[in-house]
């Protein structure tokens, strides 16, 4: 008797547990979660200017990372956070996807021009928790839709604990060696899923070109919005090309930069890149 009754209890408890641990893998599963529109971009050379440890680069590099933000907060965004030399820019899914990356390369193309620097970023999709949202962010009780405040505080870092910047930091790092914002076919992909727009040759804007490995990106066409800028575009790649001839690292950046220029301008500016042509690197 006192062994069937140990027996029973034994398998009592074993099933209880059992039970109590598929109903917390439920609850785990019942967590309702948020999807945004991710952008990871950092100034490429920001780090290495740094190294010279000279206080007028400091104090330079100091107002260019002020402007960097400034520059990219724009009326739509859900959060802009900073982190060292790079932005993570968060923006609603709800958004028109077309207009975000025409203003992205409108924006691009100014801080190019405006501060000799370059930037590289990636375009991924990322979840948060709903719970974290709803706690700290405040209901809209109007259209019961939760609006993050504009300003730097706590709310901005819930947009951080999410896998969109991940898969974005990892992206911008790995798969995108030129200095563009680009993304791949998966995250493609997966807007598509998410406006229910069942087409294959839907890119939101995107301009298709060659990635490392095999793999194509599809990248923010900032000079789409060139127009009266040309001069100072190109005064820009002359520049940085003849600053950069003995780092070739660097120098293959904007040489790609200069392919770009000329497959979209034509073979007109040839002639005042002459001396850079000495074979394609893209």
């Amino acid at each position: 008797m006192f062994r069937k009754e140990r027996r029973s209890l034994l398998f009592g408890n074993r099933k209880t547990s059992i039970g109590a641990r598929q109903s917390n893998l439920n609850l785990m599963e019942e967590i309702e979660k948020k999807e945004f529109l991710y952008v990871w971009i950092d100034i490429l050379g920001f780090k290495n200017e740094l190294l010279k440890e000279d206080e007028g680069v400091y104090n330079r590099l100091f107002e260019i990372k002020n402007n960097f933000k400034e520059h990219f907060s724009e009326p739509t965004l859900k959060a802009i956070v900073s982190i060292s030399d790079g932005l993570v820019l968060v923006w609603s899914i709800d958004n028109d996807l077309k207009e975000i990356f025409q203003q992205l390369a409108k924006l691009q193309l100014n801080f190019i021009l405006e501060n000799n620097y370059v930037i590289r970023g990636a375009i991924s999709v990322g979840t948060i928790s709903e719970k974290l949202y709803r706690q700290y962010v405040s209901k809209d009780s109007d259209n019961e839709k939760y609006e993050i405040e504009k300003v730097e505080n706590k709310n901005n870092d819930i947009f951080l604990i999410s896998n969109g910047l991940v898969k974005a930091y990892e992206m911008e790092s790995k798969e995108i060696k030129w200095p563009i914002i680009a993304t791949d076919l998966e995250t493609i992909e997966r807007l598509r899923s998410i406006k229910r727009i069942n087409n294959e040759n839907e890119f939101f804007g995107l301009q298709k070109i060659n990635g490392n490995n095999k793999m194509y990106l599809y990248m923010i066409d900032f000079l789409e919005h060139l127009e009266d800028k040309q001069m100072e575009y190109e005064n820009f790649l002359l520049k940085k090309l003849n600053e950069n001839q003995n780092n070739r690292k660097i120098f293959e950046k904007y040489y790609w930069l200069l392919e770009y220029y000329k497959n979209r301008m034509g073979s007109n500016v040839f002639e005042k890149f002459r001396e850079f042509y000495d074979g394609v690197l893209i």
